[in-house]
């Protein structure tokens, strides 16, 4: 037992170590390519609407509509590309019972490198493929309530987190002279998955009243923590140092350990992207 407990935690170390390098070899490509490239950075603002359902905590779908802002950051060096971005998302969740509800909270980081691979043309509009790789961390918490006369008493605490390395897809069409429609696709093939033990007091903290949420937990492969995360944006750029976007974006994760938990999201989003800088020679 004791062989069995010191393999597994020097394997989920070595998974750890090698999605740290991917993301620090990632930065690093990126950083070094800044002097050729160009990027912009934005912000944007939009709605998401979230259902859940955690059988750690009930046999419910608790669904809600919430905000979803989110900082985006791009470079693109001739046939390469690299996106950055940071996303929260803050949803109330409720079921059909009106005396249930959670408090939901996400949040997501992520960073993204691409090459195209492909280039055509499409109604004599340029259509081009590009693939990569992207290193993730994704992290929810919901705190589930339960109404009682006068008040609303406080239940289990559950949570779903994934640090991930994935494969990337990215397909773009030209639209018109500024204006361009992506749909960028992200599918989780390793992932560190963090989770509440089976009972609901495995990981009850009794000195602090509260249950002590793990940052990382066990590592699952594509069948055994499977995501799919797509985003759909059009892309309208009407001047050199601003452009404008808005996008659609699903997201889809389910895990089976310790129990089933299947979280999905439909969000729309509008973004402001500034140019930061151009690698066009004098």
């Amino acid at each position: 037992m004791i062989v069995t407990e010191r393999s597994g935690k020097m394997y989920k170390n070595s998974v750890l170590t090698v999605l740290l390098f991917v993301f620090i070899m990632a930065c690093t490509t990126a950083v070094t390519a800044q002097d050729e490239g160009e990027s912009s950075l934005g912000l944007s603002l939009g709605a998401t609407g979230f259902h859940l359902l955690d059988e750690h905590a009930a046999y419910l779908i608790f669904r809600g509509t919430g905000i979803t802002p989110s900082v985006l950051y791009s470079f693109t060096d001739g046939r390469d590309k690299h996106y950055a971005d940071i996303m929260f998302t803050y949803s109330n969740l409720r079921t059909v019972s009106e005396v249930y509800k959670t408090p939901f909270l996400a949040g997501r980081l992520r960073y993204s490198c691409l090459r195209q691979v492909a280039e055509g043309n499409l109604f004599n509009q340029s259509l081009d493929l590009s693939a990569g790789l992207s290193v993730s961390s994704f992290f929810s918490k919901a705190s589930y309530k339960f109404q009682m006369p006068g008040l609303w008493a406080n239940g289990i605490k559950t949570w779903y987190g994934s640090h991930s390395a994935d494969v990337s897809i990215q397909a773009g069409y030209n639209t018109g002279e500024n204006s361009r429609v992506e749909l960028l696709c992200y599918l989780p093939v390793i992932s560190n998955v963090s989770r509440p033990a089976y009972s609901s007091s495995g990981d009850y903290n009794y000195e602090k009243n509260d249950w002590q949420i793990r940052p990382f937990g066990n590592t699952m492969f594509l069948t055994g923590n499977f995501g799919f995360n797509a985003i759909l944006s059009w892309v309208h750029n009407p001047r050199n140092k601003m452009a404008f976007t808005i996008s659609y974006e699903f997201n889809y994760n389910h895990c089976t350990k310790p129990d089933r938990v299947t979280l999905f999201s439909n969000s729309l989003r509008a973004c402001i992207m500034f140019n930061l800088k151009s690698g066009a020679k004098e």
